[in-house]
Formats: structure tokens, C-alpha cells, sequence
């Protein structure tokens, strides 16, 4: 786990998409060129686990993405699918830490094929609902 995680659940992250290749921790190139919607756009998310190696119970648990792969941050789906189509799964980002009240200058919009409202969540939800919600996905993203 990096250093910075210590401490930054339940503080939120302005995440934008960069359209940019990198290597996995493996040594795979992944091309992402190409997949943002809008490279300016962004999300913002409220951090809540920082990865853990290992649950009980499962072998393979995220052994990959948090103990031995490239520095990142994973998403949920309704997050991913306003930066990139949910099939290339892994993306480059890049984020910075913002207070969670935050709104984004240019915010990412839901494509309308992700089934997904374009309404963000502080309008369909009452104030003590949870942002983390959602079913989450491990996507991942190169970060900073």
C-alpha cells in the first residue's frame, strides 16, 4: 500500500482520464490512446478502502492490483463509465485530492448508453446517503 493512502478513506478525488499507453506492473503494454471520452472532464469519488492484498477466503483476492502491480486507483462503474467504455477496463488517469463538496468545472457526463442517469448523485440522494453505493468494479487507472 503506498504511503498516501494511509489515512484517505472517506476523502474524495478529482479523477480525469488521460489518453495515454503505459505498462502494467507485468511488463504488458496497454494503448489508451484513445479512450477517453473527454480528456478534460472529470468525476470526482470518495475513497473508500485502499486496497487491500488478500480477503479471506478467495487466493487471489486483488493480489495483482494492490500488492505487486502500477500505482493506482480503482473506480466504480458509474465513475469509469463517464471517463471511458467500460471494455478497456484499465485506463490512464490522472487525480488530485479535492474537498468532497467539490463540483468539477467540467464535469464528466453519463453516455447515454450506460444506462446510468445524467443527473449526478447529490440530486438523486438524500444527504446522509453513502456515496460508495454503487456495485463496485476494479478498474484501474495509472495515477498522479
Amino acid at each position: 500500500m503506498a504511503p498516501d493512502y494511509q489515512g484517505s478513506c472517506g476523502k474524495c478525488k478529482e479523477v480525469r482520464c488521460r489518453k495515454s499507453g503505459f505498462a502494467d506492473g507485468y511488463g504488458q503494454w496497454l494503448d489508451r490512446a484513445n479512450v477517453c471520452f473527454n480528456d478534460y472532464a472529470s468525476v470526482v469519488v470518495m475513497v473508500t478502502d485502499t486496497c487491500p492484498c488478500q480477503y479471506p477466503g478467495n487466493y487471489y483476492s486483488n493480489k495483482r492490483w494492490c500488492c505487486n502491480d502500477i500505482y493506482h486507483l480503482d473506480m466504480s462503474v458509474w465513475a469509469y463509465e463517464k471517463l471511458a467504455e467500460r471494455k478497456w477496463g484499465v485506463i490512464a488517469v490522472s487525480w488530485r485530492d479535492v474537498p468532497c463538496w467539490y463540483r468539477p468545472k467540467s464535469p464528466a457526463k453519463a453516455p447515454s448508453w450506460a444506462g446510468v442517469s445524467a443527473k449526478p448523485w447529490w440530486m438523486k440522494r438524500p444527504n446522509n446517503w453513502a456515496r460508495n453505493q454503487d456495485k463496485r468494479l476494479t478498474l484501474a487507472g495509472v495515477g498522479k
